[in-house]
């Protein structure tokens, strides 16, 4: 993929993103930053909804978005970021 592309960012950018998504990756249920908007919900949303909506969010981390991240941080390190341009490369290639 990234031979079709033909450029990719400079390298020292993408190791910052790899860290990033590894972070996320390795955060499940409530500690992920994906659960905060459940971690408090307004006072007119009943307590059963909010505990229904909370269960839905979390099974969605830990069952869709952690994997994805996973998989996203794998894809960085082994396909994307050994192309990235290093600062050798200069402002011009970027």
């Amino acid at each position: 993929m990234v031979q079709k592309i033909g450029h990719v960012t400079p390298r020292y950018l993408l190791d910052k993103v790899t860290v990033q998504a590894d972070e996320i990756a390795s955060k499940t249920g409530e500690a992920s930053p994906f659960a905060k908007p459940v971690a408090k919900f307004p006072e007119d949303i009943p307590a059963s909804e909010q505990e229904c909506l909370r269960k839905a969010v979390l099974t969605a981390i830990n069952s869709e978005i952690v994997p994805t991240y996973q998989k996203f941080a794998t894809f960085l390190r082994v396909e994307y970021v050994p192309h990235g341009l290093s600062l050798e490369c200069g402002p011009s290639r970027w």
